[in-house]
């Protein structure tokens, strides 16, 4: 009890995402640049299965032990091959909250998206934890949804900065709400800053936030009810101040 209010107060109960992503999927994809050579850390249920369709090695990290326990059994379903148990509704009973998402975005009715998944679901590991207390070394690949945005206890750039010196150098790393980080560096919000943005040695991309920003402002109100913050990417590279 008393420590699921403390984890309330410091936000840590966002730290479990919704089941569905509320993000172009292909934005974050492109923005990783997502492949079967890479080792990804990530939040996010859809995001992190989307990832396995990929080929890459995914371990998805989720707050809470509900999650944990339905994507367990959807990988069981991808096991099997027993898709319409994947995509379907009704695998909680009504007086469960989470009734209204145990199915699959439109994105995932696609069998030769679902055979993918199949194929590679060996490639998923599920813990039930804190993503930024697990150890990072190993990843090549950081996906951190929107959760700096709800970790009350420090800005989200002081907990970008606090993380840094745990990602492995030439790691990428994606947050999905990290706007208001730039408003003062831009005319509109869309925009990517024309300076050199970094903390020591994380250094925005701005390539790869472009194309990840392009990507959701083609889809924006079109898929999945985007309405959110602006995507970025960053890189830890070896040379910094």
């Amino acid at each position: 009890m008393i420590y699921d209010l403390i984890g309330l107060l410091r936000g840590d109960h966002h730290l479990s995402s919704s089941y569905k992503a509320n993000e172009p999927l292909k934005a974050i994809l492109e923005g990783l640049e997502v492949s079967d050579k890479d080792n990804i850390l990530s939040i996010g249920i859809e995001q992190s299965l989307a990832m396995l369709e990929k080929g890459a090695k995914v371990t998805l990290v989720e707050y809470k032990s509900i999650p944990c326990s339905w994507m367990r059994r959807k990988a069981k379903f991808f096991k099997e091959r027993t898709y319409d148990k994947i995509i379907c509704h009704g695998e909680y009973n009504s007086s469960d909250i989470y009734l209204f998402a145990s199915y699959l975005s439109d994105y995932f009715h696609n069998k030769g998206r679902l055979e993918n998944i199949s194929q590679n679901i060996e490639n998923l590991q599920i813990i039930n934890g804190n993503i930024f207390k697990q150890d990072f070394e190993g990843y090549n690949k950081f996906y951190f949804s929107n959760a700096l945005t709800y970790m009350m206890s420090f800005p989200r750039h002081s907990r970008l900065k606090k993380i840094e010196p745990k990602i492995p150098f030439g790691s990428l790393v994606y947050v999905s709400d990290f706007g208001p980080l730039f408003w003062k560096k831009l005319e509109s919000r869309w925009d990517i800053p024309k300076e050199e943005f970094r903390f020591k040695k994380l250094i925005l991309d701005k390539t790869r936030t472009k194309e990840a920003i392009d990507l959701i402002k083609a889809n924006k109100n079109k898929e999945y009810g985007w309405i959110g913050g602006i995507p970025a990417v960053f890189k830890k590279e070896e040379i910094g101040i």
